[in-house]
């Protein structure tokens, strides 16, 4: 499981911090810690959580500073932070910078199952550096200690909400975990997902793949990042290659074998036709929020994924294989009049059950 918001209680920093609500999700894993600067509930928010890669397992500091005098605002918060799978919230400056916390905010702790944290209130001098010095130690020193963890990621992942769990994200967790670069491509080298570590860099990718492929046995470029390839097959047995990239040194054979089974497992039960050319898969990659995959495949089928700008779902009370047979008919029949019926976007699909979940 690895380390949980129990454990970390424990730590010289948080052992005098009380847990005021929430105590039913404190045996939630941390893997990170990270301050939220920003809690205003306006549109800059909206931008910033949208454009920033949530990927949950986070324990959150925070004072409420914008919002200290808005309990509404405050749960609000706590409501973003947990439906993206954050661990918890750590409270600081209660009595200095936050009045008070609101008996609302304890309540909606406790609604969410979700652990919030209040450091000894009226301190001013209690410094974030601690805790994040203390908490970061504790998961670096179980993470080399437990070095199977394959078991572990793919928990973390089923509990991430429906619509983080895509190869992306499978990908940016095993990034962090082992501080490499990750590219997945076909065989004929069309790169389909990427992320690099640190995030900032720009290994440019489809020039490393195309050079691997040229020359397997320069496995080390230039600024000594080392490359190994290995195969991952899907269960329709498609073959697709995986690049990691780590600086300075080869990535261990068994941190291989976990990262290959890790995905595979992740591209059979979240995407079994990745890497396929299939039209469907388009409407997948966009809802998953694939960027890169996306534009192969649209470059494929020479769609213009721009002027995409609705989409339609339609649904049933009562799942029933023949009358869904039959709404599908009808929703054929109707959207033909006012879309293209030679439009490579016109996708009409069936779901079994017809329902989507988010």
């Amino acid at each position: 499981m690895g380390v949980t918001v129990e454990n970390l209680m424990s730590l010289p920093s948080l052992r005098e911090a009380a847990v005021l609500g929430g105590r039913n999700g404190l045996g939630r894993t941390v893997n990170f810690v990270s301050v939220l600067e920003y809690t205003k509930t306006d549109d800059v928010q909206d931008y910033m959580f949208n454009a920033v890669e949530f990927l949950g397992n986070e324990l959150v500091i925070t004072c409420f500073a914008d919002i200290r005098d808005d309990p509404e605002a405050q749960c609000v918060n706590l409501h973003r932070l947990a439906e993206i799978g954050m661990a918890g919230v750590i409270l600081y400056y209660v009595g200095v910078v936050l009045p008070e916390v609101n008996q609302k905010l304890i309540d909606t702790a406790d609604e969410l199952g979700f652990p919030l944290i209040c450091m000894p209130p009226n301190l001013k001098n209690l410094r974030y550096s601690e805790v994040i010095t203390e908490v970061m130690e504790a998961i670096i020193k179980d993470q080399q200690t437990k070095t199977d963890y394959q078991a572990e990621m793919l928990e973390r992942i089923s509990r991430l909400p429906v619509y983080q769990r895509s190869i992306d994200t499978a990908m940016r967790m095993l990034s962090d975990r082992l501080r490499v670069s990750l590219l997945l491509s076909d065989t004929s080298g069309n790169l389909l997902n990427s992320v690099c570590w640190p995030r900032t860099l720009t290994p440019e990718p489809e020039k490393i793949i195309a050079g691997f492929m040229e020359n397997p046995d320069a496995a080390v470029t230039e600024n000594q990042i080392h490359i190994t390839r290995t195969t991952v097959h899907t269960a329709s047995n498609y073959r697709l290659d995986l690049y990691i990239l780590k600086q300075d040194e080869h990535v261990k054979s068994e941190d291989t074998r976990q990262i290959t089974n890790i995905l595979r497992i992740c591209i059979n039960l979240l995407s079994e036709k990745h890497g396929e050319q299939v039209l469907p898969e388009l409407v997948q990659t966009i809802l998953r929020n694939e960027p890169v995959r996306m534009r192969h495949i649209a470059r494929v089928f020479n769609i213009d994924v721009a002027s995409i700008h609705t989409m339609w779902i339609v649904t049933q009370e009562q799942a029933d294989y023949k009358n869904s047979r039959r709404l599908l008919s009808i929703t054929r029949e109707e959207l033909a009049p006012i879309v293209k019926p030679l439009s490579p976007i016109f996708t009409i699909r069936m779901w079994w059950p017809l329902r989507m979940s988010r």
